[in-house]
């Protein structure tokens, strides 16, 4: 958000402009009902038995970056990829609600609501 943040996921500073409440609050509700295809979640085979499990940050030089659902970057020789297999759930943590009293939820929807 606004240049802060990790590279792992959408960038948040317009996100009360682009979403309606609604849409916001499903969005942390229910975060793999509906994933764009830019933050799509991979499972990457490596050629030494290895899987790797996050979203594609950055692919170029022979070099591949996921991000995992903590914000961490692996980088690997894209070389070593086996198979790449698109995985349905959003990189997004599910019951995030959970983490949080019912205020701040609130207060959250209302934060991200006043990003334009």
């Amino acid at each position: 958000m606004n240049g802060r943040g990790g590279r792992v996921g959408p960038d948040l500073s317009r996100i009360g402009a682009a979403f309606t409440r609604e849409k916001l609050i499903e969005s942390i509700l229910k975060p793999s009902q509906e994933v764009s295809p830019q933050f799509t979640t991979w499972n990457m085979a490596l050629t030494d038995g290895r899987v790797l499990t996050g979203m594609l940050v950055h692919e170029n030089q022979g070099e591949t970056t996921l991000g995992n659902d903590k914000g961490e970057l692996t980088t690997i020789q894209t070389l070593d990829i086996d198979a790449r297999t698109p995985v349905r759930t959003s990189v997004m943590p599910d019951k995030l609600e959970d983490r949080m009293t019912m205020l701040e939820f609130r207060q959250l929807i209302e934060f991200l609501q006043r990003l334009r």
